[in-house]
């Protein structure tokens, strides 16, 4: 009749996940210490379990490119002078451990490259009513994601089973309670990521916001001179055309349909310079790693493909008909 949730983090363990069965609240991010070990493999852990609005699965762990980036060194060796000068756009990276690792050994060929990871959803939004004590989970533009109210916690983007009666009722209430009444009077600012990147919470009445970080940590400290990280959608065509895009695991059927897809091989098409390279393809095993990719040069006559791994990406024929 009702599941109830992990809203701490001491509530992790596989005995209280047993009994408790429901989400883990999204709030949880915001208590970790990312800069001990522990916190990191904690992060790691919560992430795969955090929806967000648009459904995309948020599943990227280390290693999982590990023998596909040695593949796409040896391709782009072909094609660009090991110890030139590279500018690099990983698109929908997810939490961003594999952007840094794919950084780091392109530095091994190409030590002056410019490299940027971007994602549409860098961070979520807790809005906490104090005086009430439930919370909202909101994506940055202000869509709810997740309703707590301990014990439980609630998808606000995925129907909820009907055999979990209290569960349905919480969530219809939530939302609204959220679209007739608090969703009129909050105002989110347009420079919130800024507002929020200290830590320090922002008062919004009736709300206090802090922000959650959903980039690793690891990510987070190669931001510099070379590597940079921003939001970005794959809909997007970039101002300044770069020289190598990857898009892997987002570009899909399941995620997109056919027309989604083709604006997205056009964004991707007006973003690289000619000459470029697109990295395209999904993981489909994760034990051992196994990823069906296509890397494509770009060229006044169209896509010229250069590699092709396992059964190379599933939107070629979206790509060859464009």
């Amino acid at each position: 009749m009702l599941k109830i949730g992990i809203y701490e983090a001491a509530q992790d363990t596989p005995l209280q996940r047993l009994w408790r069965r429901g989400a883990v609240a999204a709030s949880v991010l915001g208590s970790i210490d990312a800069t001990t070990p522990a916190g990191q493999h904690r992060f790691e852990q919560f992430m795969p379990r955090i929806c967000v609005s648009n459904g995309v699965a948020r599943t990227t762990a280390r290693g999982r490119f590990a023998g596909l980036n040695d593949s796409i060194q040896d391709c782009l060796r072909t094609i660009f002078a090991p110890g030139s000068t590279l500018s690099v756009e990983d698109w929908a990276v997810s939490n961003g451990i594999t952007a840094a690792e794919w950084f780091t050994r392109l530095c091994m060929d190409y030590p002056r490259l410019q490299f940027t990871a971007s994602d549409w959803v860098l961070f979520l939004v807790e809005a906490r009513r104090t005086e009430v004590g439930d919370i909202y989970i909101l994506d940055p533009d202000g869509t709810p994601i997740q309703y707590i109210r301990p014990p439980f916690v609630v998808s606000l983007v995925q129907p909820q089973h009907w055999f979990y009666v209290v569960n349905r009722r919480l969530q219809r209430q939530a939302l609204h309670q959220w679209s007739q009444k608090l969703e009129p009077c909050l105002r989110i600012p347009t420079d919130l990521s800024e507002q929020l990147s200290a830590g320090a919470p922002l008062e919004a009445p009736p709300f206090v916001l802090r922000q959650l970080p959903l980039v690793h940590p690891d990510t987070l400290r190669l931001r510099g001179e070379q590597f940079h990280i921003r939001r970005h959608s794959v809909f997007e065509a970039l101002q300044e055309p770069t020289q190598i895009i990857r898009t892997m695991n987002i570009l899909n059927h399941a995620y997109f349909s056919e027309a989604q897809l083709k604006a997205a091989v056009s964004a991707v098409k007006a973003s690289l310079v000619m000459g470029g390279v697109w990295i395209v393809g999904r993981t489909t095993s994760e034990n051992p790693p196994q990823h069906d990719v296509t890397v494509y040069q770009k060229q006044k006559t169209g896509w010229q493909v250069m590699l092709r791994s396992g059964a190379g990406s599933e939107i070629e024929p979206i790509v060859n008909a464009l």
